[in-house]
């Protein structure tokens, strides 16, 4: 097992840890989680530190290296939004990252004025997250679709956003 980080893999503040069984809904290969309650604004999280992905290579310590102030600010506001018992795994990591970096670029596209994205509107369909935006025109929220969705879904979810 990886060691245990002595503050909050988001926020940097302190952090008390344990490694525990995962529910029941997650497998795990019989793998302990790290459970986090962090004593800043992130609150309480679970984390598969060795879990892996077939299609992503690393672990969610490895993809945490390279990420900004900004992106971390994001998963901890994000975190904060959600009930407990989440537990970031590589793929989860890896495509609120993604929803991050999508809605800062499309706020730039739509010309928001100073725009803070904030963090998901709550919520785990990680096909299509819905991420929230503050800016000097107010408030915002951009549906960030993932890849797999198919052309169809996007079309009528345009079609009935426009009737």
């Amino acid at each position: 097992m990886s060691s245990t980080p002595d503050n909050c893999l988001f926020c940097g503040a302190n952090v008390q840890t344990e490694l525990v069984p995962p529910p029941d809904w997650h497998a795990t290969d019989n793998r302990l989680i790290l459970s986090c309650t962090c004593e800043g604004s992130c609150g309480s999280m679970l984390i598969d530190l060795e879990g892996k992905h077939s299609k992503i290579k690393s672990t969610v310590l490895e993809l945490l290296n390279d990420v900004t102030q900004e992106e971390l600010l994001f998963l901890s506001r994000s975190n904060s939004n959600w009930v407990d018992d989440v537990i970031y795994e590589p793929y989860m990591v890896q495509r609120l990252l993604e929803a991050q970096r999508a809605a800062t670029i499309a706020s730039d596209r739509f010309g928001f004025e100073d725009a803070d994205v904030i963090g998901t509107a709550g919520g785990l369909d990680f096909s299509n997250i819905l991420v929230m935006v503050e800016a000097g025109e107010g408030r915002f929220t951009i549906r960030v679709l993932g890849v797999e969705v198919e052309d169809n879904v996007v079309r009528s979810e345009a079609f009935w956003l426009n009737y």
